[in-house]
């Protein structure tokens, strides 16, 4: 369940928060879409670096959205954001 728009990046990616059901406290998500595949996959390398958001989850859309960038992560969410 998305709930508020955090931001926008420079190529149209948004970043919202959103119930999560792994986000561990209070459940809330920063939830990034739509997210580039190669992206996602440096991402995953980094993302347990020390003062990096968690990736909590990540996945294709469902339904027949296959385009590139069709793709989601959901970040544990860091106060303040980036």
């Amino acid at each position: 369940l998305i709930s508020s728009h955090i931001g926008q990046g420079k190529q149209g990616a948004v970043v919202c928060t959103g119930r999560w059901p792994s986000a561990g406290k209070g459940g809330v998500a920063a939830v990034k879409y739509p997210v580039e595949a190669e992206e996602l996959e440096l991402y995953a390398r980094v993302h347990d670096i020390h003062g990096l958001p968690d990736l909590l989850d990540f996945g294709r859309l469902p339904g027949p959205r296959t385009e590139k960038g069709e793709f989601y992560m959901a970040m544990s969410k860091i106060e303040p954001c980036l």
